[in-house]
């Protein structure tokens, strides 16, 4: 080791000490709204130090390994980074209100958060199986307890399915890991790509032969799917979505998303792309995109608790997005080759804009209203104007309407599909997005034109009209 390695690792090493320090504020002063701006200067810096890894104000250029090679900076993990601190500022920015009113326990809640986020910048990092799991179990251990700090009667149940689950899930990588490990003989993501590429057989005769990898390659994407509130493991998310405090929802609807994508692309383009492994991939992420996208959007249909809604709707973006890791380039050439991951950044951006402003906006509406059911939004337009203005672009933009961002994303994302012959995949897609046009316009329409049955004052705060404005922006 050395002191480059420390440096590469500095945005998650503040963010870890100002975990720390939040901890130690909360035990020893008694005004508690200090901690989130020292939550959020925490961030600041980090995504300062972020930057300057990736401009090479701190080091020479990305694309350099760290601590025995485990952790891999490039501009693929640097990209992940800032979403992933931005969505967190955002989140925290503009919940001061209410953590400082709702979360009795302000210190263990902010800096749990602050330690999953730490845990998730490590994730995209990641090039070896023991650092991916210590990472996921970073991720996800907070997450289970700052789910049960929500006040309402649902969050203890919402946290106890969670912690089922996400340990169901966590099994369920780590046997797909050791069946990596026990075929290649290596944790290194490099080297079980060199140990597959220099096999005699073709990779089509190595699955038969050896169920192992086939095994291990299933497992840790069934695992994943978990982390990404895709099938078969999305059962968890309508239910801690809603009993969850709203600022975790918002940080599990993009920042948990992120970095499972991140992991997912990891994996496939550096031990298993690039061969006639994509054909087998190819075909289960398109079944698992198919189940998504179809569950995500029919049992959206039927709900009036708006949080559960965008809950589906968060399932179905799923779908959409393991369309674009679906489309993987089999013969490995071409300007095709990665439009696929290309589309899923970019739509990973673009939903990270779209969901924060809708869910941001939910929290400050819902403060105002006292309630989370659709028909407390009824007459939003004429008590609000301009917060009935920004939750209709938000919406749109989840439907992919033109010209916001969520039609361009699922431009790329169904283009990407079409250019690698998986243009069904691409259709079952639109059809899907047919079918969710029916609850996003109804949000409208109960906003718009329904008489407000609600006579509460709305008032959001500063710090969510910027964000949000932002984010419409």
């Amino acid at each position: 080791m050395s002191f480059q390695d420390f440096l590469i690792i500095s945005p998650e090493i503040v963010i870890s000490f100002t975990a720390i320090l939040v901890f130690l504020l909360d035990l020893f002063i008694n005004d508690k709204k200090i901690l989130v701006p020292v939550s959020i200067s925490g961030l600041v810096i980090s995504f300062i130090l972020t930057l300057g890894l990736w401009n090479g104000w701190l080091i020479e250029s990305p694309g350099i390994y760290a601590f025995f090679s485990s952790i891999k900076l490039d501009e693929f993990s640097l990209f992940f980074k800032v979403l992933i601190i931005l969505s967190a500022v955002a989140v925290i920015g503009s919940s001061g209100q209410y953590i400082n009113s709702n979360i009795e326990s302000k210190g263990e809640f902010l800096g749990l958060l602050l330690l999953s986020i730490t845990g998730m910048l490590l994730l995209v990092s990641s090039v070896e199986l023991i650092t991916v799991w210590v990472s996921l179990e970073l991720t996800a251990i907070p997450l289970v307890a700052l789910v049960a700090l929500g006040k309402n009667d649902t969050s203890l149940e919402a946290s106890l399915k969670f912690l089922i689950l996400s340990a169901v899930s966590s099994v369920v990588i780590l046997y797909g890991l050791v069946f990596l490990y026990g075929y290649s003989g290596s944790t290194y993501f490099n080297d079980m790509l060199s140990y597959i590429s220099s096999s005699n057989s073709s990779p089509g005769d190595l699955m038969i032969l050896n169920y192992g990898l086939l095994i291990g390659i299933i497992l840790l994407v069934l695992g994943i799917s978990f982390k990404l509130a895709a099938f078969p493991f999305q059962m968890w998310v309508p239910d801690v979505y809603q009993g969850a405090p709203t600022p975790i929802t918002a940080y599990l609807s993009v920042v948990s998303k992120a970095a499972g994508f991140a992991v997912l692309l990891r994996i496939i383009y550096s031990v298993l792309g690039g061969n006639d492994f994509s054909v087998i991939l190819s075909n289960l992420f398109a079944i698992i995109a198919v189940f998504s996208m179809t569950i995500g959007n029919v049992m959206a249909l039927r709900q009036n608790d708006i949080k559960r809604l965008l809950a589906y709707s968060t399932i179905a973006h799923a779908g959409y997005l393991l369309i674009g890791v679906a489309s993987l380039n089999i013969s490995g050439i071409g300007e095709n080759l990665y439009s696929g991951p290309q589309g899923v950044l970019y739509y990973l951006a673009g939903y990270a804009f779209t969901n924060l402003t809708a869910f941001l906006l939910i929290i400050g509406v819902s403060k105002s209203i006292g309630t989370f059911e659709l028909s407390g939004f009824a007459g939003l337009r004429k008590k609000s104007p301009l917060t009935s203005f920004v939750l209709a672009v938000s919406v749109i933009s989840l439907l992919g309407i033109p010209p916001t961002v969520g039609f361009m994303s699922k431009i790329f994302i169904f283009s990407a599909a079409v250019n690698t012959n998986l243009t069904w995949l691409a259709i079952v897609g639109v059809i899907n997005s047919v079918i969710s046009a029916y609850y996003y316009l109804r949000i409208l329409k109960i906003a718009f034109v329904d008489p407000e049955e609600n006579q509460s004052e709305i008032k959001i705060s500063k710090a969510i009209s910027l964000i949000t404005l932002v984010g419409v922006i």
